[in-house]
């Protein structure tokens, strides 16, 4: 999952790449509830690896490009406590099913249901304004960052002059990539011999 997201973010966006990990949890979570073998079971869980995959890399990634400036630190560490939280509260509930009959299905199949919430929410958000300058759409990326910052008489102006920095960014980014790919071009051996009549069989 972790390998595929840097593709799929590239190709996709943030968004839908999100909208995918949710999906896909909550196909893993789910099948892992309703399993009938072990087989069954460790698929699930290896489809629900390739979700954790695929969201968490792009999940903090998304926050930090939609995110207000001043909110973009509080709201990435926020995301990292509410990983952990999280954690803390599915230890929680796995032992309240510990002497459930059946009580493992609950637990995995509980699971499902943050990634459901997470996929309802995601519908309802815009895509990555970074992401959309990227692929040129500078009109998209504006209105998708006046959709996450409060209307106030200088918001329009503040959202231009974070879209021209994040451009600039953009260029710079591509630039170093260029000159990066051109200082690792492979360098062709040199043919020593390939001067013409010396060398023959002494």
């Amino acid at each position: 999952g972790s390998l595929a997201s840097g593709p799929i973010n590239m190709r996709l966006g943030r968004r839908p790449t999100i909208l995918l990990g949710s999906a896909t949890f909550t196909l893993g979570a789910l099948l892992m509830a309703a399993s009938a073998s072990f087989g069954t079971l460790v698929l699930g869980r290896v489809i629900v690896g390739v979700a954790v995959g695929l969201s968490s890399g792009t999940v903090p990634m998304f926050i930090a490009e939609v995110a207000p400036t001043a909110m973009r630190g509080k709201l990435v560490a926020l995301n990292n406590v509410c990983i952990v939280s999280g954690q803390v509260l599915a230890g929680l509930v796995d032992g309240s099913f510990a002497l459930v009959p059946a009580g493992w299905r609950y637990m995995l199949g509980l699971a499902a249901v943050p990634a459901v919430v997470q996929l309802v929410g995601m519908a309802f958000m815009p895509e990555s304004p970074r992401w959309l300058l990227e692929q040129g759409r500078r009109g998209e990326a504006r209105a998708a960052m006046l959709r996450s910052r409060e209307r106030t008489p200088t918001c329009e102006a503040e959202v231009e002059s974070e879209i021209a920095e994040m451009a600039a960014a953009i260029t710079l980014q591509r630039e170093a990539e260029a000159a990066l790919r051109r200082a690792t071009v492979p360098i062709r051996p040199v043919d020593e011999g390939g001067g013409g009549g010396g060398g023959g069989g002494h």
